[in-house]
This record gives C-alpha cells, structure tokens and sequence, in this order.
C-alpha cells in the first residue's frame, strides 16, 4: 500500500534535472503549509502527527530541509519510537538570513501499522532579523508582554507531552487526551458526539482564566474586580493561609476579602504567565479513582512584596512546571454568581520545581502539524485517502492467482478473460459489462439513509431487468408472474431497509479489464471479478464479523447477463431505463478482512475462502 512519485522514478532513470513542468508537478504531490520567519538560525521544527509512526521511515530520505536551489541540507532528524512527534534539528551551521528555506515530509512517512501519508507537505520559511525583543537587556528585565514573546510556547508543550500520566488506561498524554476530548470516539447514528466545547467552557478557559487573574496581581491596584476575576472558580468551603472559610456560611466572601488584604499588606506585584492549550486537558484514573487536570508551565517573577515562594529572588523570572487539579461538587450554585463552571479548582501539583529562566533554556522549537494529512491508522482514513495508500496492482495480481470455475479452460482466470475478449471483442465488453458493474458496485454500496430517496430508486432500477433474491424474499418482474413482490417493490424495499437501519456505508472496487471472465457453473455466464474495500459508519444488520467504522477488504465476482430470446417476453414489464446487461448477483471469492491486518506479519498473505457459486 505504497504510493510512489513517479516523477521522482523518471529523474532517477533519466538522470535529468527537473524542468519547470517537471517542478510544477511536483509540487502537486505535496500539501503546502503557510510559510513562516524564523529569528533563531539553530531553530527545530516538531513534526505532530495523531498516529504513531513508524521509526524507520522518519529519516533523512523522507524527512528533510532543502534550500531555494533544491539542494538538501545536511539537518539532521530525531524520532523517539512510540511517540506521535518527530524532530528535524537545524544543520550545524545553522540557517542563512534572507534565503528560503523548504522543509519537506514526503508521503513515505509511514504510521507502525503501514499506512503512509496520503499526500506529502512542504513549508516555506526564512530566517530575518528578530526585531520584536530587546537585545540590551537581561531576560528579568523583559515586560510581561516581551516574555510572551520570548517563549517558545511549541517547545513547552513537547515538553509537557513527555511527562507520564498515572493511568490504569492510558499509556501517555495524548492518549489520555484523545479520550478526555472523545476524539477517538466517531459519530453514532448522526450523532456527534462532542467533547471538546464541554471541556473548553468549563474546565479549559475557566482555569486559563484564573490562573491570569490570582497570578498576576499588583497591591496599588488590586480591588474588587480582581475577586471578580477568580470568585467563580470557587463554590464550596476552602482553606486559605490555615483558617477554614465555610461555603455553607458564605464565609468564601470573607476569604475573598482577606486575599486582597493580604496583597495589600505584603506589597505583592506578580507577573505570571500560563503556557497551556487544549491538548493537556485529561483525566488521571487509578484504581477507579479519577482525577481532571490541565497540565502547564507557569512562569513568574514578583518585583515588589513578602512571603514569597522558597528560593524565588525579587525581579527575576521563573518557570515551573505543574498539572492544576480540577473538581466537580454536587454543589453548583454560588450566591454570587448566576452561572459557574462545572469544574473547580481543588489544588495545584507542581511537576517541577521552580527554576531560573535564562536565555541558554530557549529551546526554539516550533511545532508544524500536518492536520488533515497526517499520518493514522487506515479505519481513520477518507475514502479519498483511503485510495491513495491502496497498491492496486497487488491486489489485481492476487484476483488473478484465485481460480475460477471453467474447466474446459483449467479454471485460469487469463485463459477465461482471453477467450472472452477473443469472442466479443474488447470494446463489447468494456461497454456492456465492465462500465455498468463499476457504476452499479458505486452506487449499491455507497449508500447514505439521510439522502437516500426516490433519485435512488431510479438510479438502481437501471441495474434490473430479471427476477432477483434480495435478503431472502425473491423479486419479479411483475406481481402477477407468480412472484409475490415486483422489482419495484425491490427499490421500495432497498431504501426502506437502508433508512430504517440508518445505514451510512462506503465503499471502492477494485478491478479492471484483465479480471472479466466467462464461467461454466451454474450456467454460461459473464463475471467481473474486483477487490471490494468498504466502511460501514453507521447501522444495524451488518455483515458477519464487520464493525462499525473500520475499512474492510474482500474478493468478489459480481455476474452480469443479458436477455435471451425467452426472457424478452417479459420485457414488456420493464417500464424503465435499463443496462444491456442486468445485474445478477454477487458471488463472494473471500471473507471480510481488516484491512489494518491484512498486511501484519501475523497474518501475512489473505486467505481465500474456497469459491463458492450461490
């Protein structure tokens, strides 16, 4: 399931630079990021995808930076095996001012599970002159606002990502994550179900906001406004610097009044910044206990003030690291507020210590996430998506190593296909056999109960000219004819069945001119044999083995026929449009197969189940 850059096979065999058609085609291969402008000549770029990758395809041959001449550069690239990020470091002479540089990830990075990018991406950036922070100045000296400037918010959160998680679940934070913001559970029955905005307004931006208002406070200026800031983070009985505040008493406002005394009489001015973003929301849970954090780096410096943290100096900055414990009482109400979050604070766990900030610790490094191109496990992957990582050729030779039932012919698929286009020629069968099995194939097995209707109905009927069985019950071409259901009660049933089911399914055949062959059992017969890949994202009645949301693969011979000079008796019966040849059944050549499996050593090549004519 590997796509390749033909271009690039052309240059090799030709050894031939590219042309500017050539580059323009090229460029067509890649998604492009906006480009960016560095200030920092050793500066890394953290390559975020949602699937782990697979080490050995993280390279220099597929991960690298080249300058404005198309000439690589001697960078080199990092990849820790089992994380979802990988490094590409700056060459040792680091970059050049007022040169454009490119940085490609070509779509040959591969997840552990084999499924490649389905398109490669580049980005633009150049090196200019830093013009935004001072360069006579210390760090401490920095404003609050040049701080923000200064840190690298990217490296901070690669940083946080690293850190373990006590978990009985979950391995890492991204998982944890993933799960906390139900990224990982998709939409069932057309209902999406969202976690993001509940984590957000009630946990996230709450805490954010917190953390800016109890943080950053000033003894000349502080008022009540300031309690306004953080009293909704606070709902039940607290305890402050060692006295007991009883919610149920509405002693929280007395505790309100008492922090704003306190900065007074202590002359605190702090400055404080919370480096977060939504992807540090989780939920710790061992031994069914669970806790709801944020996880962050503070940085913060006091210029002025009394009973300050350990070890903290006046007028420097320090950072630290810390997860922000979060809790829901059953009390929700405040008297003096009409809405508050759900989640509130209960403490803070320090990661780290607070150490001295210094300009060596800027680790500038800035994360590029590649979104919707990014690498992950083949069930995740679009229909579209999906298409480009499937090695047709493969599985067109493996259609045709299966045997078929012609022994006149020693059941050999090749022999069969050249005695049929021999006979009839190859534009008879294209046109009335191969086209109209694509086209039915596309429109049977993508089917959406939300839009199916009459359109449907019509479009199928172009399939149907003879009796047919569908689900048991077999259909004529008229009630009377000694059939108890008509084709077009067939087409009723077919929508009703797939709206009733709520069935959303997706499907691609795999096939082409080589695989369409004449059969001797039951009768002479015209088969188009393909590889079926198909998702079911919502419904009931499944096929055997199949779940939801997975991409699954089997071989199928789908028959065709044609009216013989009995059968046009009853043409008269057919009021619509039809194929020249009619759709007769679906014969299956193997079982469904995860298509995340189908290529793991354990399973190694897919085993065919025996052929079966039905």
């Amino acid at each position: 399931m590997r796509k390749t850059i033909w271009i690039a096979a052309i240059l090799m065999l030709f050894g031939m630079l590219p042309s500017v058609h050539a580059e323009n085609e090229e460029e067509e291969e890649f998604t492009k990021i906006p480009a960016q402008e560095i200030v920092n000549p050793t500066k890394s770029w953290a390559i975020k995808m949602s699937g782990n990758i697979e080490p050995s395809t993280f390279t220099n041959d597929h991960v690298y930076v080249m300058d404005e001449s198309g000439e690589r550069l001697t960078s080199s690239v990092q990849y820790d095996e089992g994380t979802k990020e990988g490094m590409v470091h700056a060459p040792d002479v680091g970059y050049e001012e007022g040169i454009q540089y490119s940085l490609v990830i070509t779509d040959q990075v591969e997840t552990t599970t084999g499924v490649p990018l389905p398109q490669g991406v580049k980005m633009n950036f150049k090196l200019v002159e830093d013009k935004v922070l001072p360069s006579d100045k210390s760090i401490h000296e920095y404003s609050k606002k040049e701080m923000e400037e200064w840190i690298n918010k990217d490296a901070d959160l690669i940083r946080l990502s690293k850190y373990p998680v006590s978990s009985d679940f979950y391995d890492n934070l991204a998982e944890a994550n993933a799960s906390e913001l139900k990224l990982d559970m998709p939409a069932f029955d057309n209902y999406y179900i969202d976690g993001v905005t509940p984590v957000s307004e009630h946990r996230f931006e709450p805490l954010v906001k917190y953390m800016d208002t109890y943080y950053n406070r000033d003894y000349r200026t502080i008022d009540d406004q300031w309690i306004d800031g953080i009293k909704f983070m606070y709902r039940t009985s607290q305890e402050y610097n060692g006295k007991a505040y009883d919610a149920g008493n509405g002693e929280l406002l007395e505790m309100f009044d008492q922090m704003v005394q306190d900065t007074k009489d202590d002359k605190l001015i702090m400055d404080s910044i919370f480096v977060t973003d939504l992807s540090m929301a989780f939920q710790e849970q061992v031994n069914g206990v669970g806790n709801k954090k944020i996880r962050g780096t503070q940085y913060i410096r006091y210029t002025s003030g009394q009973n300050v943290p350990s070890g903290l100096e006046m007028g420097k900055w320090y950072k630290r690291d810390i997860d922000v414990v979060l809790w829901s009482p059953s009390f929700r109400r405040a008297d003096w507020m009409e809405f508050i979050p759900a989640w509130i604070l209960e403490e803070i766990d320090p990661i780290t210590f607070y150490e001295e900030v210094n300009e060596q610790d800027r680790n500038d490094t800035s994360t590029i996430d590649v979104g919707s191109v990014e690498a992950t496990d083949a069930h995740s992957l679009t229909k579209g998506q999906l298409l480009k990582t499937i090695d047709k050729q493969a599985d067109l030779e493996i259609l045709k190593n299966i045997p078929v039932q012609y022994e006149e012919l020693d059941n050999d698929l090749n022999k069969s296909n050249d005695w049929l286009i021999d006979e009839h020629g190859y534009e008879f069968i294209h046109s009335r056999y191969f086209e109209n099995v694509i086209d039915y194939m596309d429109l049977y097995y993508n089917r959406d109960y939300r839009t199916i209707g009459n359109q449907y109905k019509k479009d199928i009927s172009f399939f149907y000219k003879h009796r047919t069985n569908y689900r048991g019950p077999e259909y004529g071409y008229f009630r009377s004819d000694g059939y108890k259901d008509s084709l077009k009660d067939l087409f009723d049933q077919i929508v009703q069945d797939t709206k009733e089911e709520k069935r959303i399914s997706e499907s691609l055949f795999i096939t082409d001119m080589s695989l369409v062959y004449r059969s001797d059992i039951p009768y002479k017969q015209k088969i188009v044999r393909g590889m079926q890949y198909i998702r079911y994202t919502s419904g009931t009645n499944l096929p055997e083995g199949v779940e939801l949301n997975k991409w699954y693969k089997r071989a199928v011979d789908v028959k065709l026929g044609r009216m013989t000079t009995m059968q046009r008796i009853v043409e008269k019966a057919i009021t619509w449009d039809t194929a020249d040849a009619w759709y007769g059944g679906i014969y299956p050549v193997s079982t469904y197969k995860d298509v995340s499996g189908v290529d793991d050593e354990s399973e190694g090549k897919v085993e065919y189940d025996r052929y079966i004519s039905k």
